[in-house]
Parts: structure tokens; C-alpha cells; sequence
């Protein structure tokens, strides 16, 4: 069984900068011979594009306009055509037309509702970069071809849309059949969306920056230590720490999100890690980050809500969502088992037991669980670096 070479997937369509995207798409195009497929990839790209500060506006413009123009199998999308107008000159768009369908009449009348469904959407589908003073990310849920609920994530967005505008877009989207999941598709129907804007805070990965909010830091002594050795060690301890401290040293402390994502992208994408660019790691861990405050939670906690977000490739505040309603839940079996209702009869000694026994053995699977998924994490991700 033979394995494709280039993927082009949601994830590579959403979180690829322009040029390895719009090189993904020839090279998948060229191995695969797909161009049902290559069509909608773009479409979605086009998505991106009227949401993204970047410009990904007439991506693969030149192979775009030869499957029109030349294709076959395009027949079976004809109607999405209409999208990739401006792609074309006034004769070849006459063409394209001609090749698709039986008349002119025939294109107005299958065409027309499209049309006017993207009329407005139109600039922003084809627009250039269009940037923003603060980094803004878009959280936003879909229901899949089960009726189950999941999410998407897009980082570096322009917020500058409308409510109508927006659920058009997601709308559009959810008229594509090439991104499925263990056979269900998955953006069936667009549910919320969501934008979150990140205010800044500081940043040792710039030396300068470094020096500056360490400045005062250097004061701090070790609870530990008695003054003469705690003054001089940590002066040498900062100064080597500037000196040689690579970026990745610098913020590896700070960032456990990050390391997680990174170690579990074996499971998820299929293939090591080390192969993801700074943009897509970046990506990955905005996708797995967006929403979630772990600042209400234990060490214990976020750690096995993040394993199951990288296994299940869900937001980590989806989990913490779920997580604290078990916990309700819980709470609720365990008053009502303490306090039985009225007209019936009181727990037996044996009952009490065996109630408390079942509590005492799911404690005890609560706490296996992070570190089994851990095991399984670096199992697989081991044999991969083989």
C-alpha cells in the first residue's frame, strides 16, 4: 500500500504561509491528478483569504485556469466556476462557460442564486493583505456529517467583517466534500464563530528586551541561599542566561502548550514533528490554546486536558468544557447517593461499600489516565523517529 507524498488537507490549507501552500497545491495537483479536489482546496483557500490579515488571493491562478479550461472531471463542480471569475479574461471566462454548459441561458439559471450569494463576498474573496494592530484569532464550530459537534481554528485574522458576512463565508465552506474524518464530513453546518484579539505582554525572545525586564529581576535572591552566595550566583546565573540562551531555552518554561503540541504531532498529522515550519507549530498551538484559561486549574488537570485535546485534535477549552461538566455530574450522583430520596429506603452497609469502592477506583483511573496517554504519546512517537 502506497502512501501519498503531499497531503493537502484543512490543516495544510489553514495554517501554511502563502508560498509552501500555493507549492503544496502544484505538487499535490502533479501527484494526484485530482482535480475535483484541487478546485475546492483553493475555494478554501479563498475562504481563508477574505478572513486572513495575509494575501492568499489568486493562489495557483495558472492551474486554476487550465482545469477549467482543459478538464473533464471539472464537470462534476461546474457550478463552482462562479468563485474563480476574476481568474479568468473576459474571452476565456466565454469559454469556460461554453465548456460547462449547454447555453447561456443554462449558466444564468444554475448559477444565478450563487451569484447573488456571493455578490458581497466577492472583494473579500480575491483581496489583498489586509493587516491589523493586534494579533486577532477565530474560533468557530460546525456541526459534522453526524450531527457532532467540532471546532476550527484560524490564526491571524482581520476582524473587520460582518455577522452576515462571516456565516456566509462558513456557509460556503460547508459546501465542499473534501474534508472528511474516518469517513464523515466534517463542515456540515456552520454553528458560532468566535474572534479573540491578544493583547501582548512581554517577550525575553528579543535580548534587548530581555536585558531591560531583567533589570530589576536581578535583585530577587534565592530563598535558599544566605546573601553573599545568593548575590553572586544569581549575577552569573543571568549573565550566562543572556549570553547563551538560545529562543527556544528562553521561553520553553513558559510555554507547555507548546511542547505538547509539538510532541503529539506525530499522532496527529502523521508524520514527525520536525517537519511542521515555525508557522504551522505556531498554528497548532494557537488551534489547541484558543480560549482556554488554565488559571483556574491545578498543574495535574491541564496537563491531562491537553493530552486529550492532542489526542481527540481539539480546542484544550472543549476539553475543559467537558471535564467540568463531569465534574457537575459527579457531584450530583455522589448528593444524591448521600442523601436518598424521600419514600425510599437508606443505602445498606454492602450498598455504602460498593459505591464507595466504584468512586475510589474512578479517583484512581482519573489518575492513570494522563500518564497512559503520555506513554502512548511517546510510544508512537518513538517508533516514528526509528
Amino acid at each position: 500500500m502506497t502512501t501519498a507524498k503531499y497531503v493537502l488537507s484543512s490543516r495544510q490549507i489553514n495554517t501554511m504561509k502563502r508560498t509552501s501552500l500555493e507549492k503544496r497545491v502544484h505538487d499535490f495537483h502533479s501527484e494526484s491528478g485530482n482535480d475535483v479536489y484541487t478546485i475546492q482546496a483553493v475555494l478554501a483557500v479563498m475562504i481563508r483569504n477574505a478572513l486572513s490579515t495575509e494575501d492568499f488571493s489568486f493562489l495557483a491562478e495558472d492551474l486554476i485556469r487550465k482545469i477549467f479550461l482543459t478538464s473533464k472531471a471539472v464537470h462534476e463542480i461546474r457550478l463552482s466556476c462562479v468563485y474563480f471569475r476574476d481568474y479568468f479574461t473576459d474571452d476565456e471566462w466565454k469559454k469556460v462557460k461554453n465548456r460547462l454548459f449547454a447555453s447561456e441561458a443554462e449558466f444564468e439559471q444554475l448559477t444565478k442564486r450563487t451569484e447573488l450569494y456571493i455578490e458581497k463576498l466577492r472583494p473579500r474573496l480575491i483581496s489583498k493583505a489586509r493587516p491589523t494592530e493586534k494579533k486577532t484569532n477565530m474560533l468557530s464550530y460546525f456541526k459534522d456529517g453526524n450531527g457532532k459537534r467540532h471546532s476550527w481554528s484560524l490564526s491571524n485574522v482581520n476582524p473587520d467583517i460582518t455577522k452576515e458576512e462571516h456565516y456566509a463565508l462558513m456557509s460556503i465552506l460547508s459546501t465542499l466534500n473534501i474534508f472528511h474524518k474516518d469517513g464523515v464530513q466534517r463542515f456540515a453546518e456552520p454553528i458560532y464563530a468566535d474572534f479573540t484579539i491578544y493583547e501582548p505582554s512581554f517577550d525575553r525572545r528579543d535580548e534587548e528586551a530581555a536585558a531591560e525586564l531583567m533589570k530589576n529581576a536581578e535583585q530577587l535572591l534565592p530563598l535558599d541561599a544566605s546573601l553573599s552566595d545568593a548575590v553572586e550566583s544569581t549575577e552569573a546565573a543571568f549573565d550566562t542566561q543572556i549570553e547563551n540562551a538560545t529562543e527556544e531555552e528562553a521561553i520553553i518554561e513558559t510555554q507547555d502548550e507548546d511542547t505538547i503540541v509539538a510532541e503529539s504531532a506525530e499522532i496527529i498529522d502523521g508524520f514527525p514533528s520536525k517537519y511542521l515550519s515555525e508557522e504551522e507549530a505556531q498554528a497548532l498551538h494557537d488551534f489547541y490554546t484558543a480560549g482556554f484559561d488554565p488559571s483556574t486549574i491545578s498543574e495535574e488537570e491541564k496537563a491531562e486536558i491537553a493530552f486529550r485535546a492532542t489526542l481527540d485534535e481539539r480546542p484544550m477549552r472543549e476539553i475543559q468544557q467537558e471535564m467540568e461538566k463531569e465534574k457537575v455530574r459527579d457531584q450530583e450522583k455522589a448528593e444524591a447517593a448521600a442523601a436518598p430520596a424521600k419514600g425510599k429506603k437508606n443505602l445498606t452497609k454492602q450498598e455504602r461499600k460498593k459505591l464507595a469502592q466504584e468512586q475510589a477506583n474512578k479517583v484512581q483511573r482519573n489518575k492513570q489516565n494522563k500518564w497512559g496517554i503520555l506513554s502512548q504519546i511517546k510510544k508512537r512517537g518513538g517508533k516514528k523517529r526509528k
